[in-house]
């Protein structure tokens, strides 16, 4: 066949799929994901999946993270999924080398150059040097920074276990988190980022398997028994419509200024199905940070500064005029100076 004749197939196939977004987005999410190594569950969507494969996903959540960590600085991935944010703290703070800041490079390098070797809920298992060095990984250097990232979800975990493999800085712990330690009852989700402790009506699977009993733990035990009560920089967190048990698990830590920085995913439809009081999660944040909205939300003009009670309730009705179940991120920088050793 003619070379040119190639090239116009090639362009009526682009174009076919180009004209079904939808099936562009979902060959480019199974290539990708299968090129680089990628492991998603089953009920990944696959807009969510072709966003984080081709590293678009949460662009104001990701530049933030980047603005923030470095080499040495510690992360907290509550509610962490298959691992998108830890890989990219791993890469940045722990001294790993791979694709979510590289995009495209289609390189054996980072998250897809190791082996994951039996790996047990909290354990952290690894081949290589373990938590806390980078020294046979990326660029070599022990930089001291740790990544622990939390999922509760069976699939998920698994998911996570296997992207963080290659990280020896990153470790996944198989719980929820909570306000006390202990066994807690979790509602699956038909959707992978959608599973809560509560229930949020949010796409749940309504079969009869559909809530199960998971380990639970609270901020300040990771705080303790993973980084040694050292500072640590960032936290974020993503629990569909738990965020106010999970902020009261972690009073010893906030409080006392220990951890730097804060995102959190908030969606006041899930929290309200679920019972939960919104202004609770303002009051909880307004004691320990100083925050504001990260996205654009159409209709409230506040976004980046301070979040006045007015404000928050203005955001509040707004997401919930919206259709679905709206949300939004808030980013946080503590009010609390550290205490010095």
């Amino acid at each position: 066949m003619p070379v040119i004749q190639k090239f116009e197939r090639l362009d009526k196939l682009k174009q076919t799929l180009a004209d079904s977004s939808s099936a562009y987005r979902s060959l480019v999410y199974k290539y990708r994901s299968y090129r680089d190594g990628w492991s998603f569950p089953a009920t990944m969507a696959h807009t969510t999946g072709y966003k984080m494969v081709t590293h678009n996903y949460e662009p104001e959540v990701t530049a933030q993270i980047q603005s923030i960590l470095r080499p040495g600085d510690h992360f907290l991935d509550i509610g962490a999924n298959i691992g998108y944010y830890s890989m990219l703290a791993a890469e940045l703070s722990g001294g790993g080398s791979g694709s979510v800041l590289d995009p495209g490079s289609g390189t054996s390098s980072g998250m897809y150059s190791g082996t994951h070797s039996g790996s047990t809920p909290d354990s952290g298992n690894r081949t290589g040097t373990g938590v806390g060095s980078a020294r046979e990984i990326g660029t070599g250097i022990d930089t001291g920074g740790r990544q622990i990232a939390v999922e509760m979800e069976p699939e998920n975990y698994q998911c996570l276990t296997h992207n963080l493999s290659s990280y020896s800085t990153a470790k996944p712990l198989h719980c929820a988190v909570s306000d006390k330690c202990g066994t807690i009852t979790f509602h699956r989700s038909l959707h992978s980022s959608c599973h809560s402790l509560h229930d949020t009506d949010n796409l749940l699977d309504r079969s009869a398997a559909e809530k199960e009993q998971v380990r639970c733990v609270t901020v300040d035990h990771i705080w303790q028994q993973h980084f040694g009560g050292e500072p640590i920089k960032l936290m974020k967190m993503d629990v569909e419509g738990a965020e106010l048990q999970a902020l009261q698990g972690g009073e010893e830590a906030f409080s006392s200024g220990a951890i730097e920085h804060i995102i959190v995913e908030y969606c006041p439809r899930a929290m309200q199905n679920a019972g939960q009081d919104t202004h609770q999660l303002y009051q909880l944040l307004s004691e320990w940070f100083q925050f504001g909205v990260m996205e654009n939300v159409p209709g409230f003009g506040n976004q980046d500064a301070p979040l006045q009670i007015s404000d928050f309730d203005q955001l509040t009705d707004l997401l919930l005029s919206a259709p679905g179940t709206a949300n939004c991120n808030f980013y946080g920088t503590s009010l609390i100076k550290p205490k010095k050793n």
